[in-house]
């Protein structure tokens, strides 16, 4: 969505240096402005959600994996990696991550945070940040891709017996 800002603000740019001057440029420039002032106002659920995370699947997932963020930091879910290797386990993140919707979250502060690694039986392995919020949002960072699902992270604190952020070892 900043690319789109950044766009709208050079069409107005171009729309005041060629008012007078060239009515063509003018005029695509006005055509670039609307575009990008439509496109900026449609709502994220008219996206589809990253391929990455449809495509999920329990029965070819074989590994979860846990991870504290950097040595020292006091917002971890875990202070050590931990593995989800159950069947049962899997299902639910599977799951939940299967529910997330596309959102843009306004800096909310966090809580804790995770990386969650995901291997499947390929051996190709999914890689995406977990942040659980104060405003009690579980956030998803998969690339440029921000995601939310509150249940998944109330299912990581019960399997991680969470009690307060940790510090990580």
């Amino acid at each position: 969505m900043d690319s789109i800002f950044y766009f709208a603000v050079l069409a107005l740019i171009l729309i005041g240096f060629f008012k007078t001057r060239n009515s063509v440029i003018r005029n695509v420039a006005i055509g670039i402005f609307l575009v990008c002032l439509a496109v900026a106002f449609i709502p994220f659920s008219w996206f589809p959600k990253i391929d990455l995370l449809k495509k999920l699947e329990a029965g070819q997932t074989i590994s979860i994996g846990l991870k504290p963020s950097e040595p020292e930091w006091n917002v971890n879910l875990t202070s050590e990696s931990k593995s989800l290797e159950t069947t049962d386990q899997i299902q639910q993140v599977i799951s939940s991550l299967k529910k997330v919707r596309r959102i843009n979250p306004r800096h909310p502060e966090t809580i804790w945070e995770t990386s969650l690694i995901m291997i499947d039986i390929y051996g190709d392995s999914i890689l995406l940040e977990i942040h659980q919020t104060s405003n009690n949002g579980t956030l998803i960072y998969s690339g440029n891709n921000v995601f939310r699902n509150d249940s998944l992270g109330a299912y990581l604190e019960r399997l991680t017996h969470y009690m307060g952020p940790k510090k990580s070892e």
